[in-house]
């Protein structure tokens, strides 16, 4: 297995004007799940009908098992949790409440075998170039938001991360401050639009 990386001044990281260089993965267009389907039948031997019926009855339990407290473990690829976020306010009473509680994240923690089979990855560097990373403007965020949301309807954080041309981390960031500011509109579930 081969990565290809690149690297990185991130002037959003370098706060205090640090001048360290990083490599970074080139992320490429994320694997289409129909094609990841395919490629496990076929490396299988099995039908994709079987793959797809799995995948599912997968996902179905680990929604019913993670949903009630569980951390739900799969030998060769990791253990999933939830995170959740809420307020926490006194009623009338002064006794303590939950307010607004719902799950924010899916946790996974790799296990050592896939970290392991990782581990063996080599990096190739695309070029010597350094790309500079800078704090995008509103107005430039605010164009990929209405580019994704017009080809769309709506659109998630992977999506707007490139058409912006970020990271998805700092995306998650953009996207939370631009909501809050009203100038996204958010589900709950990680839909996004461009307010009306």
């Amino acid at each position: 297995m081969e990565l290809k990386c690149y690297l990185v001044h991130n002037k959003l990281l370098n706060s205090k004007g640090s001048e360290k260089i990083f490599p970074k993965v080139a992320n490429y267009k994320p694997l289409d799940g129909d094609d990841f389907i395919d490629k496990v039948a076929e490396s299988q031997h099995l039908g994709r009908a079987v793959i797809c019926g799995v995948l599912a009855a997968v996902a179905e339990e680990l929604v019913t098992w993670i949903g009630n407290g569980h951390a739900v473990t799969i030998e060769n690829l990791g253990t999933f949790s939830v995170g959740m976020k809420g307020d926490v306010e006194p009623d009338n009473r002064g006794v303590l409440q939950l307010k607004d509680a719902k799950v924010s994240k899916v946790n996974f923690i790799p296990s050592t075998r896939l970290k392991n089979k990782l581990s063996k990855v080599k990096f190739t560097l695309i070029n010597h170039n350094v790309n500079v990373v800078t704090r995008p403007a509103d107005d430039e965020l605010m164009d990929a938001a209405r580019r994704v949301t017009n080809e769309y309807g709506y659109f998630v954080r992977a999506d707007f991360a490139e058409a912006a041309g970020i990271s998805y981390n700092y995306a998650g960031k953009a996207l939370k401050r631009l909501a809050g500011e009203g100038r996204l509109t958010d589900d709950g579930s990680g839909h996004y639009r461009v307010a009306e």
